[in-house]
């Protein structure tokens, strides 16, 4: 039997919890007034405890899959934030950026040994680039060959990658910047023959293919015509008899790629004939003599002038183009929506840190077992929705009998009000959810309070225990 002394704690508990629901409810109102007043301009935001926890839920999820894809290695949380600094204002929600954050993990052999920071940078570039329409599966295969076969850093091949798409931006149509990273891709085995020097003959080729309207592939195969003496020997003589050209075969063995295009287009020029001025048997030994065989291609590169040429090759400087004004050019490629959603998702992010704690530890209190008892709050909680719901039948029967005698319009009268009610019943936001949660407790508080002496000792010290457990609680 309970004596006095746990009667009257339990007591006090009651009016110290309706009194701290009391004053609960009435900041959350304020609180409420406050952030209606304040997002009402917005159209609403959906800032509700469910929809925290639902993001919260779908980041979790987003984090357990890149670590699935990459062997659950803990660790590239760290690469994620230091690419913030580099993707900062582009609008990449977490779902977007660890699954790029795994596909540098997948696709760079350097990333897992490299610095937090080189994490950052390659992986911030890529996901930027991506802005400009730049696939970063291609930006991350550059970087991984530059890092692996030419010996860079991995923060020199991203600055590579930037640089490609400062040419690009310098160059305009045509040279998109997806469409050079892929081409540079493309490129690199053969022009891994230069070293570090291959950017420069990447830009140069480049500047051509803008020129000739061609792509680079097809420069490069041109050029490849001449890599080895038998091959240089044989082409340059076959020019020289049909063109009257004065080119040197070891001159053309000894040359870089671009450089062999100039020179042929250098030695056409200087035997008076055009492309157009050709008969079509001039045109097909021309065309075969440098390994082409679609003429309309074979035009486009002898009919370009020498000066276009040059001059798109001059653009071809990724010194032409600031930083700040590629920065500029990724930021116009992100939507009103995404930076919205990104927005709305930091904001939602930063409330789950200060609420989610506090929710886990609800749910763990709520559910486990209180000392002596052995029962958890849901338990006795769940005992008396039991009473209520056998309480509830009854009224229901009652009512159901009270139905059965209205006449049709009075039915009708009673159902629009009670459309009504519900209808005004239903409340908006994350702060009113809390504000339902805090009053039943307000009131239960407060109805105990006022029978306290007529309910009996047992039910007294039960009720001391849940709500000494509740304190605990808060």
């Amino acid at each position: 039997m309970a004596d006095g002394k746990d009667i009257k704690k339990a007591e006090e508990g009651v009016k110290k919890l309706e009194s701290a629901t009391s004053k609960a409810t009435a900041a959350l109102n304020a609180a409420k007034t406050a952030a209606s007043s304040l997002f009402v301009a917005f159209g609403g935001l959906d800032l509700s405890i469910g929809s925290i926890i639902n993001l919260y839920m779908e980041v979790d999820k987003a984090r357990a899959k890149m670590e699935e894809l990459t062997g659950g290695t803990g660790k590239l949380g760290k690469a994620m934030r230091a690419s913030r600094e580099h993707i900062r204002g582009l609008a990449f929600r977490y779902q977007e950026l660890s699954s790029e954050t795994a596909n540098a993990y997948q696709q760079i052999a350097i990333f897992s040994e490299a610095s937090e920071k080189s994490q950052g940078v390659m992986l911030g570039v890529a996901a930027s680039l991506k802005r400009i329409g730049v696939d970063t599966n291609k930006t991350m295969k550059s970087i991984n060959s530059l890092t692996k076969g030419l010996g860079m850093t991995g923060e020199q091949a991203a600055k590579v990658s930037l640089d490609i798409a400062k040419v690009s931006k310098s160059l305009g149509s045509f040279m998109t910047p997806g469409k050079m990273a892929q081409e540079f891709n493309q490129a690199l085995p053969k022009l891994a023959q230069y070293g570090k020097g291959a950017m420069q003959q990447f830009y140069k080729l480049a500047g051509q293919a803008k020129a000739t309207g061609l792509e680079m592939d097809a420069l490069l195969g041109v050029a490849g015509k001449f890599d080895t003496f038998e091959d240089a020997a044989s082409n340059v003589a076959q020019l020289n008899a049909l063109l009257g050209t004065q080119l040197n075969s070891v001159d053309m063995l000894t040359a870089s790629d671009e450089e062999r295009i100039s020179m042929l287009k250098q030695s056409v020029d200087a035997t008076g004939k055009s492309w157009e001025s050709m008969d079509r048997f001039e045109k097909k030994a021309l065309a075969g003599a440098v390994g082409m065989t679609d003429l309309n291609a074979a035009g486009q590169l002898f009919s370009t002038s020498m000066e276009d040429m040059e001059e798109a090759q001059d653009a071809a400087d990724p010194a032409l183009v600031a930083q700040d004004e590629l920065n500029e050019a990724m930021k116009r490629g992100v939507s009103i929506q995404q930076s919205w959603a990104a927005m709305l998702e930091g904001i939602k992010l930063r409330l789950a840190k200060a609420i989610m704690p506090t929710v886990m530890r609800f749910f763990r209190w709520i559910t486990g077992p209180m000392t002596g008892t052995g029962k958890s709050p849901l338990d006795y909680m769940m005992g008396a929705l039991d009473t209520v719901l056998d309480g509830l039948g009854v009224v229901t029967k009652a009512f159901s009998n009270f139905w059965s005698n209205l006449s049709p319009g009075t039915k009708e009268d009673v159902a629009k009000a009670t459309g009504l009610g519900v209808a005004a019943g239903v409340l908006g936001g994350w702060v009113a959810e809390l504000i339902g949660f805090a009053e039943p407790f307000k009131t239960v508080f407060g109805l105990i309070d006022g029978l306290f002496g007529g309910i009996s000792e047992k039910g007294k010290v039960t009720f001391a225990a849940l709500s000494a457990a509740f304190l605990g609680f808060m």
